[in-house]
């Protein structure tokens, strides 16, 4: 029996299957143990994941002038939703009892506006008149005024001048109160609008939040709830959200990709281009061919309070079934970490292990064991 050949590798997981020739499917079956044979072989790395579609149409709670809202109804999760179709209710009740109180301002308003107009009018009217009478007045006095100074006494003729000029300055007093009171009303007038034109704009905005916390579909397709990532939960009714957090996702079915994790204790077992096998769970009798596009540079907690670390891997697939493919499907992905062209293969229960107890976790398969590189 020959002695294992020294190979460097990566270590051995516990799903590393055999040669390529005689590739066994995901789960496996032991090799015959007829004797060594030259063929490829191959180490593998089983993960777990689900599929997720490269793009989505995202629905968000709506951008209301609202701290928190309240999820009242929502549609299935994976139900098939035509465009325009309801998906998703809020509470609404804040939203009507404050268009009822904005509706009784803006009645306020409006009377206190009117009356306002109506006052205003009738002390501008008393005014004018006053104008014209203080006219009428200076009219007089300059008649009086006008008199020869040779025909009066001097003192008389002084008085009628005097008169004169105080019916002329009681005018301008009256024009100049006119005035006053004219811009003085105009700037209540226009207070009194603009308070009343925020009533009916906020009236007009909190009618807009009622129609805004009906979420409809945009398009046809496969509703998805999302998930609350720190709850590891799908969205579901009475949970309280913020405005702009994702609630509804609209997947494209064209595309699908395989998200899963790889445990930290791994790292370094898998790079970007490897090539993958993956199988579905509710279709496990067909393989998809694929290979690692990324793989995040830390490992996050698998869950709010685990302890269990790991890394978050991307898996381009080389062709999509929108027939049988859903997001969130289970998926078992078969990653080949390393492929050896030529070698010469044993049966692992025909090696007899005393002469190299501890082999390379990458001679050895569940099922066979390099016992000689090719040229060797």
């Amino acid at each position: 029996m020959r002695h294992f050949a020294p190979v460097l590798g990566l270590g051995i997981v516990a799903a590393c299957s055999g040669a390529k020739a005689d590739r066994p499917p995901l789960d496996e079956s032991p090799v015959s143990e007829a004797g060594a044979r030259r063929g490829d072989f191959e180490t593998h790395l089983l993960l777990t994941g689900a599929l997720e579609a490269v793009r989505s149409t995202q629905l968000t709670a709506p951008n209301v002038p609202s701290s928190e809202l309240q999820i009242r109804w929502m549609a299935e999760d994976g139900a098939f939703v035509r465009a325009g179709e309801r998906v998703l209710e809020f509470e609404n009740d804040s939203f009507a009892g404050r268009i009822e109180d904005l509706k009784l301002t803006r009645r306020k308003e409006e009377k206190e506006l009117q009356r306002l107009i109506a006052q205003s009018r009738a002390e501008e009217a008393e005014k004018a008149f006053q104008v014209e009478a203080k006219k009428i007045e200076v009219s007089k006095a300059a008649l009086k005024a006008g008199v020869p100074k040779e025909i009066l006494p001097l003192r008389e003729y002084e008085e009628r001048r005097l008169a004169l000029e105080r019916a002329r300055t009681e005018l301008e007093k009256a024009r100049k109160d006119l005035d006053a009171h004219v811009r003085t009303q105009a700037g209540e007038r226009r207070l009194k609008e603009l308070q009343l034109e925020k009533t009916v704009y906020d009236i007009e905005t909190a009618e807009d939040s009622i129609d805004a916390l009906v979420l409809r579909s945009p398009i046809d397709g496969v509703l998805v709830v999302a998930t609350i990532p720190w709850e590891g939960r799908k969205v579901s009714i009475g949970d309280n959200v913020w405005p702009g957090f994702v609630l509804l996702e609209l997947p494209d079915l064209s595309e699908m990709r395989v998200r899963a994790l790889l445990s930290d204790v791994d790292d370094g077992r898998l790079e970007p281009g490897m090539k993958a096998v993956v199988a579905l769970d509710a279709h496990p009798e067909i393989d998809f061919e694929g290979e690692v596009s990324s793989i995040t540079p830390v490992a996050q907690e698998t869950s709010p309070r685990a302890l269990r670390r790991a890394f978050t891997v991307n898996l381009r697939l080389t062709r999509t079934d929108p027939e049988r493919m859903r997001p969130g499907m289970a998926a078992r992905v078969r990653v080949t970490t390393e492929t050896r062209k030529d070698v010469l293969l044993s049966p692992r229960s025909a090696v007899d292990f005393s002469l190299t107890p501890n082999p390379p976790n990458s001679t050895c398969s569940l099922f066979e064991c390099v016992v000689e590189e090719a040229g060797k």
